[in-house]
């Protein structure tokens, strides 16, 4: 989820024929400018620019592979900013569901952090009408051998939380071989037997691991509720390494599906919310853009604006130091404005 400024970083693609009869093809990975590429465990059929092309020829049916793709990132790399990498897998035309051919991956750079870690996407939010979509939330649990000699057996314990709908659960992607159970509730254990990890000191590229799962959650689910998880990761006989919690929240949706002539899909969530207030729009050309939340007796408490381009546009603006009530947020471009009712609760 995070990489270091100066240090290796690894993108695993996976893909998978789900259909019923062989495929042929291709796969491309379009990686973040900030990234130099090193090299791949698959040769690339073709790289031009940051895109990097592997050709396949009779995928059998619910056959897989796997491509490990190795970069640097720069010491020069800037804290916090967001790196955006693609993969799809082509060709498109005659799939039944195209929908599935593609991932993005998001990462921050950040400073050295915790390799045993555990993500989530989405990861705050997801509403209702998403739910009802069909939606999967994506869980990935990171982990790396820091001990100084290598790990034979590496278990992961993870309990999926009450509103996860448990048989729609779904592996989708590993680094190493493993083979993983389902009990009870929920309580699923993946084991990586003989998976002979390298220390960190011996080989720090080598001493990562990772699995990738899916599930939907319930579609009973209303505004409010959670899905919150954590992971424990023994090393051969070691005491288990915690992860952090992950969790998502069902929330209602402000959406005005068009500010001005400028602006489209515009998204506000959460609202009503206690925080942060997440702000999303297309912007169809660059423009200037005017952020003002008022009071119920028109006192102007907050103000914010920048100059952006054209493209998705996303902020986040803090109104911890509120009182709960409600407040009118004023979204103001070169060509127009529009108004939304806050709720701080």
């Amino acid at each position: 989820p995070h990489c270091t400024p100066g240090n290796s970083a690894t993108l695993h693609v996976t893909y998978v024929n789900v259909g019923t009869s062989a495929i042929s093809g291709s796969v491309n990975l379009v990686y973040d400018m900030n990234f130099n590429y090193v090299n791949s465990s698959v040769t690339p059929d073709n790289i031009a620019g940051n895109t990097i092309t592997w050709n396949f020829s009779n995928l059998a049916p619910l056959a897989s592979a796997d491509i490990d793709i190795f970069f640097m990132l720069p010491s020069t790399a800037v804290l916090n900013t967001q790196l955006l990498s693609y993969a799809e897998i082509l060709p498109i035309a005659g799939d039944s569901v195209p929908q599935d051919n593609s991932d993005t991956l998001h990462q921050v750079v950040a400073a050295p952090v915790d390799p045993n870690a555990k993500t989530v996407l989405p990861s705050d939010y997801i509403t209702s009408a998403q739910i009802n979509g069909g939606l999967y939330l994506q869980y990935t649990i990171f982990f790396q051998n820091t001990g100084t000699a290598p790990a034979v057996t590496v278990i992961i314990k993870d309990t999926l939380h009450e509103n996860l709908d448990i048989p729609t659960f779904e592996v989708m992607s590993a680094s190493h071989p493993f083979t993983w159970s389902i009990r009870d509730n929920g309580i699923i254990e993946i084991r990586f037997d003989n998976i002979y990890l390298p220390d960190s000191n011996s080989s720090e590229p080598l001493s990562h691991g990772f699995i990738k799962y899916r599930v939907k959650p319930k579609n009973s689910l209303v505004t409010g509720n959670k899905m919150t998880n954590i992971a424990y990761i023994v090393f051969d006989a070691n005491a288990p390494v915690m992860t952090n919690y992950t969790s998502t929240t069902v929330i209602n949706l402000t959406s005005v599906t068009e500010l001005t002539d400028d602006v489209t899909d515009l998204v506000i969530y959460p609202n009503p919310t206690n925080n942060v207030l997440s702000i999303e729009m297309n912007l169809k050309e660059a423009t200037s853009l005017n952020f003002r939340l008022y009071n119920l007796i028109g006192e102007s408490l907050l103000h914010a604006e920048y100059f952006v381009t054209s493209g998705i546009f996303k902020k986040q603006l803090s109104i911890s130091d509120f009182s709960n009530g409600i407040y009118f947020l004023k979204i103001a471009t070169s060509k127009g404005m529009s108004v939304v009712k806050i709720i701080k609760n």
